[in-house]
């Protein structure tokens, strides 16, 4: 089974419980941390005549690899916007999170910054795990469709 299929499988499965408070889906993991996608917070959202659809993306450090005062266990929570047509996406808020509590000052631009993620990358494991959610959740796919 291919990751896609695997993600989608897993998203898939949450479904059906989306109101439950445990709505986080492993995404992606690098060598310092692993990527959740809160499932209830996708959304689609019109603006200038495109659909953007949002989501928010916990990183949570299990390997200490940066030294920006997080450590294991800490974690970002992070809100993308993805347009699925052109595969871009951009970062509209972030907040970092040591011992449970804001760590620092929060990130959040003037106006997002929508760019093309490189292939194979985390970025591109963020833009298509937004966008198939989206489209699980608005009944456009299903687990079978892949």
């Amino acid at each position: 089974m291919s990751s896609i299929q695997y993600a989608i499988l897993s998203i898939s499965l949450l479904i059906p419980s989306l109101s439950s408070a445990n709505d986080w889906v492993n995404i992606a993991s690098s060598n310092e941390s692993h990527l959740y996608l809160n499932m209830s917070s996708v959304k689609e959202k019109k603006q200038y005549n495109q659909t953007l659809v949002q989501g928010w993306i916990k990183s949570v450090i299990f390997n200490d690899l940066t030294q920006d005062g997080l450590s294991v266990g800490d974690y970002y929570m992070s809100l993308y916007q993805t347009d699925c047509n052109e595969q871009k996406f951009g970062l509209i808020t972030q907040t970092r999170y040591k011992k449970e509590k804001v760590f620092g000052e929060s990130y959040q631009p003037y106006s997002v910054n929508m760019q093309y993620a490189i292939p194979e990358t985390i970025g591109a494991g963020i833009i298509e795990s937004l966008c198939i959610a989206n489209e699980i959740k608005q009944g456009r796919i299903t687990a079978n469709d892949e």
